[in-house]
């Protein structure tokens, strides 16, 4: 019975204020989704959301600290993933550290901590909406809503053949030449490649990989009608939006992000009994059949580019990586500090002196060092596993579709450094505790198939 107590819904805190911080919890989540991160208060220079990620501090950490039962049950929907947010938590305390030692200290612990104000409050605010009842619907309708929004920006751009930026006058600030810098990956071959809110279109096309198996997910979900609609649409135009953004990467993220969250689900369905061998066959079948024939084109045209832009930027990657793994060696155990990493590979583009990185292992190197490096991929590899077993043990289906989209952010992040996307891996993983927190009555499911699948093989005839 322990175990079954584990997994009921923790009690409410004085209802209503319980409900109001759900609601902050949400709209914490839905902004970091379609806020544009560079979009600032005239005059001010920061972004809303940074304002509201600091009251999200403060929130958070007073009801962790003074709350005790509250305390004690959003510690409780952590408990599941303890390690993986260990790590994730350790990793950004020694970002603060590996920025201290650098060679920049004042510019670099700047750069962490407006990351950890921006990223850290999205942890417990997913955790808190775990917590809730019918969390699963709130997270599926939030991700629906934010993607709707996204993809009619998207095609905003497209009708123009302008940012998001440039339709709404929301700019960074900053000399003409750095505007001009800031707005160059949003043009390639004389066309508009499409961001919609996100900072970047390799960002956008993260974001899409990502949310595709929630999109899934949700067409089997009570959401309502409206929202299943919308979810409907939105699987089909994001394919297209994947087309706007021209990353390669992107594309590759949410094949895989769909084919993983389909072998997860006939997994739960094997370990259900219902059918797993007809539909591993037959889904088999038909991926081998569509792919023999332009497999081969298909990863080449990925990996090495489809024409000779696309084939420069992937050579231009390669030598980054050849630069910056040698002069780690100047600074191997923590790094030059946050936002130093692009200064070290040597790779100048644009109009004037802006350094890029396309790779966010190796920014990450560079950055924090070997130490720094290990512990993030001590992190992930721990998320990964962590959401596998979950996706494994017939709790509910979102466990299989965030498992999917986290393997998809781990891919695409190789083709880019920007940190935007990991928003998402921290609310997903907050949002793994959704199905260990949710009512017994999964649990109880599970029971009745296992009980089906066993009286099943028993009426079957002996051999």
């Amino acid at each position: 019975m322990g175990n079954l107590a584990d997994r009921q819904a923790p009690e409410s805190i004085a209802g209503s204020r319980l409900s109001l911080l759900a609601l902050f919890a949400a709209t914490l989540i839905m902004l970091s989704i379609i806020w544009p991160r560079y979009a600032q208060i005239p005059g001010l220079g920061i972004s809303p959301f940074y304002i509201l990620g600091l009251v999200g501090w403060v929130l958070f950490a007073s009801l962790l600290l003074f709350h005790k039962r509250y305390g004690q049950q959003l510690m409780s929907a952590a408990a599941g993933n303890a390690l993986p947010i260990a790590l994730f938590v350790a990793w950004l305390l020694w970002r603060l550290i590996s920025s201290a030692l650098g060679d920049i200290p004042s510019y670099s612990i700047g750069e962490s901590l407006r990351d950890i104000v921006y990223l850290g409050p999205l942890l417990p605010a997913a955790l808190i909406l775990s917590t809730q009842p019918h969390a699963t619907r709130t997270l599926l309708r939030i991700v629906i809503v934010a993607t709707a929004v996204a993809l009619v920006i998207a095609f905003l751009e497209q009708q123009t053949g302008r940012t998001v930026g440039q339709i709404f006058n929301m700019g960074v600030s900053g000399t003409s030449q750095f505007q001009a810098e800031m707005l160059r990956p949003s043009y390639r071959g004389g066309g508009l490649r499409s961001k919609s809110v996100f900072y970047h279109p390799i960002v956008f096309a993260q974001y899409l990989a990502w949310v595709l198996p929630l999109l899934v997910c949700s067409l089997g979900e009570k959401i309502g009608a409206a929202y299943k609609f919308v979810a409907m649409v939105c699987l089909v135009v994001v394919w297209v939006a994947l087309a706007w953004t021209d990353a390669r990467s992107g594309l590759v993220g949410a094949i895989a992000a769909l084919g993983i969250y389909v072998a997860l689900i006939m997994v739960q369905r094997a370990r259900l009994g219902i059918g797993a061998g007809i539909l591993v066959l037959t889904f088999s079948g038909l991926v081998l059949f569509m792919l023999a024939g332009f497999a081969q084109d298909m990863i080449q045209d990925i990996t090495l580019g489809r024409d000779s832009t696309e084939f420069g930027s992937t050579q231009v990657r390669l030598l980054m990586l050849e630069i910056g793994l040698n002069n780690i060696q100047a600074s191997p155990l923590w790094g030059f500090g946050d936002g130093r990493a692009a200064s070290f590979v040597g790779n100048f583009t644009g109009s004037g002196p802006f350094a890029t990185i396309d790779n966010f292992y190796l920014s990450t190197l560079l950055n924090n060092g070997w130490i720094g490096l290990l512990i993030m991929l001590a992190a992930w590899g721990m998320l990964m596993l962590s959401s596998i077993k979950a996706a494994i043990a017939l709790r509910h289906p979102i466990d299989a579709a965030l498992a999917a989209g986290i393997i998809s952010l781990a891919i695409t992040f190789s083709i880019v450094s920007l940190t935007d996307s990991i928003s998402l891996l921290l609310i997903s993983l907050g949002s793994l505790a959704i199905s260990r927190t949710m009512p017994a009555d999964t649990e109880a499911k599970a029971d009745k198939a296992r009980e089906r699948r066993a009286t099943m093989a028993a009426e079957l005839p002996a051999a």
